[in-house]
């Protein structure tokens, strides 16, 4: 078997390489087009937070539009470097696609870190210093002066180019885990080997 790593795939090499089969699995990105919000310099993406160079402020809010648990994750990792956090999801509660037992240890986690938990808001402006947000049920608009720093956690869309170009590249050709559709480690181990077994 020859590994490589740290390589980007080219349809190019790939194709000189003659492969019986391609798998790709290319993983998925935040949705960021028309989301004019993600581009102020005090917004961080939560994929960005535990790499980026960007300083994060006292204060942060973290908006979490999924209800999965990046949010979740970006809420405690703040709160554990000594943060103020709110977390505010648009979901009916937070953490709520987060299979149960698993929620019930990040919501534990979350209280002991005294995160501020908001769910059912959805973000509206950033201006200057203040956001405004909205109650999903009753419509009411609140504004958020008390921040530095807002992270997103947005809804997620697959990474498809590498595997629309390696189309007809190989005898079988295929899409697994976020590249076909953003879920969670589960059902990227389970396609893993499916895909290896089925070769």
């Amino acid at each position: 078997m020859n590994l490589q790593l740290g390589k980007t795939a080219t349809v190019q090499e790939i194709s000189e390489w003659k492969p019986g089969a391609i798998i790709c699995a290319t993983g998925s990105r935040p949705y960021t087009q028309g989301n004019r919000r993600s581009r102020d310099p005090r917004i961080i993406m939560s994929d960005d937070l535990f790499s980026s160079t960007k300083k994060v402020g006292d204060n942060v809010l973290v908006f979490d539009f999924g209800g999965d648990w990046p949010g979740m994750e970006a809420a405690i990792y703040l709160a554990e470097k000594g943060h103020g956090v709110t977390l505010i999801s648009s979901r009916l509660h937070i953490g709520e696609t987060v299979h149960q037992y698993l929620r019930n240890e990040y919501l534990k986690k979350l209280y002991n870190l005294n995160v501020t938990l908001l769910p059912h808001y959805d973000i509206g402006t950033i201006k200057e210093d203040h956001v405004t947000i909205r109650n999903l049920f009753n419509q009411q608009k609140e504004e958020l002066t008390n921040w530095d720093s807002i992270v997103l956690s947005l809804n997620r869309i697959p990474n498809t180019e590498l595997f629309e170009e390696m189309k007809g590249h190989a005898p079988i050709v295929k899409q697994i885990w976020d590249c076909f559709g953003p879920r969670t480690i589960e059902e990227a181990t389970h396609e893993g080997i499916m895909s290896a077994i089925s070769l």
